[in-house]
């Protein structure tokens, strides 16, 4: 695993282990929500929730520096 996000107000987290899968994470119950692939962010290295847990920001350190916002909904 390269980089978590947790959600605050929601029971939420979010991985990334460099490859183009993300995974969303029910932590209290600790299962998979749903995997979808990086989309525009090849090989992710940072994810983010937004503060209200509805966006998910995920980007990459290489030389592009692409972010890509995306709606927590569409995860699953």
């Amino acid at each position: 695993m390269i980089a978590l996000a947790f959600a605050r107000r929601r029971v939420r987290g979010l991985a990334t282990t460099g490859t183009d899968q993300l995974r969303l994470w029910d932590v209290e119950r600790r299962r998979t929500l749903g995997r979808i692939r990086s989309g525009d962010v090849a090989n992710p290295d940072c994810v983010a929730f937004s503060p209200v847990g509805r966006l998910v920001a995920t980007g990459s350190g290489g030389d592009d520096g692409a972010v890509q916002l995306r709606e927590v909904n569409a995860l699953r």
